[in-house]
């Protein structure tokens, strides 16, 4: 994936006059991403910075922010990828405002993503690479809004036969942010978006229950409280970590081709109860990959 981090030099000036008109300028009134402003005359005007970076790179690259400060803006072409994991945190509206809680919500989902990352690793010498920060996007709905939806994903108890209604509910608005963001679908087969949302507000202790598509190994999980985000700061064993990083390896799972065990043919493995595909403890202190796992994971391009 080819990542270019903003820079309001000389080359970026003349793309915003290519865009804009020869007596355009930028000017920031503020430290925030949203703060950057186009002047013409007297008159001040949004960014549309997807626009500037493709007159600046090229047709294929879009805006993104790397969190939500001035300095935080990139210019990504996804058609670049190389086989690995973007970290992708979805903020509820009223919450990007916020550059400290921002950054360091993303800063802790990245961390419960190298979590799984590391565990893998232990499981079978091999494990996915890990792109550098955390990508945040500005949602238009509230915190209460995803709570909401994350809700209707929770499965009741038993879990009833398939179709699930509303299960798909999260994942639905979670793809639906991405494209307005991008103005485009992210299925790029070199590059997994490992999705989050933060909100502020979980639902539970619990955490980051997940939707996975199984197609371009989008996920999105419910949404998670800042300190279940907080890898470094607990044990491996403490629940309100494993929360989020038991869920970030058994999603990222789907995404790399695994199934859940009790959908494989018989003779079913005596050790299925304890695999991250199936495991129902959310504890990686008990979690494993099965044999068959690790050989599907050898052979995805992913795992190296």
């Amino acid at each position: 994936m080819d990542i270019r981090r903003f820079q309001p030099d000389n080359p970026t000036i003349a793309a915003i006059r290519k865009v804009y008109g020869p007596d355009a300028q930028l000017v920031s009134n503020g430290p925030h991403a949203f703060d950057w402003k186009i002047r013409k005359g007297q008159q001040l005007g949004n960014v549309d910075f997807s626009s500037v970076f493709k007159a600046l790179h090229g047709p294929r690259f879009v805006a993104a922010t790397f969190g939500a400060a001035r300095e935080d803006w990139y210019a990504i072409d996804f058609d670049s990828g190389r086989n690995e994991i973007l970290p992708v945190m979805i903020v509820a509206n009223e919450l990007f405002g916020d550059i400290a809680r921002v950054r360091t919500a993303a800063y802790h989902f990245r961390s419960n993503i190298l979590l799984a990352q590391a565990w893998y690793q232990r499981q079978m010498g091999r494990t996915f690479s890990v792109i550098g920060e955390t990508m945040t996007i500005h949602s238009r709905s509230t915190g209460d809004q995803w709570n909401a939806w994350a809700h209707q994903t929770s499965l009741p108890n038993p879990v009833p036969p398939p179709p699930i209604p509303n299960r798909d509910v999260l994942l639905r608005e979670q793809e639906g942010t991405l494209h307005r963001a991008f103005g485009r679908r992210i299925d790029t087969p070199g590059t997994i978006l490992c999705v989050g949302v933060f909100t502020g507000k979980g639902l539970s202790a619990s955490g980051f229950g997940a939707a996975n598509n199984g197609i371009g190994g989008h996920f999105s999980g419910q949404t998670p409280l800042i300190t279940e985000f907080r890898a470094q700061d607990y044990p491996e064993t403490h629940q309100l970590n494993i929360a989020a990083a038991y869920s970030i390896g058994h999603e990222l799972g789907h995404a790399f081709g695994l199934p859940h065990p009790d959908t494989r043919p018989d003779p079913k493995d005596p050790q299925s109860g304890y695999s991250i595909m199936g495991n129902p403890t959310n504890f990686f202190g008990k979690a494993i990959l099965l044999n068959v796992e690790k050989s599907e994971l050898m052979r995805s391009p992913f795992i190296r």
